[in-house]
């Protein structure tokens, strides 16, 4: 799923300090789409900030890794779509 900047598609914030990419659960993996590196810290710098894919033994198990995953990164007024995936469970 990807994580975006507050007014995505339209007008976005930048230099948001991106917080938590390191508490995310194995196995993730984070896709830096719209990030920079300043003063020794990642920020957005981009509308669509992070890709978060996470692998599982199914596909239920993937994407609750991967919101699971979501819910470690935060950086102001990050968005995200809550439903990723839902189509396939019905």
């Amino acid at each position: 799923m990807v994580m975006s900047s507050a007014g995505y598609p339209g007008p976005y914030e930048k230099g948001q300090v991106i917080h938590g990419l390191d508490q995310v659960v194995n196995p993730t993996i984070i896709f830096h789409t719209g990030t920079a590196a300043k003063d020794g810290k990642i920020i957005t710098n981009g509308s669509r900030v992070v890709g978060i894919t996470a692998i599982g033994e199914t596909l239920k198990e993937a994407r609750e890794l991967a919101y699971h995953s979501v819910e470690k990164v935060s950086f102001n007024s990050a968005h995200y779509r809550t439903d990723i995936g839902t189509k396939a469970f019905h």
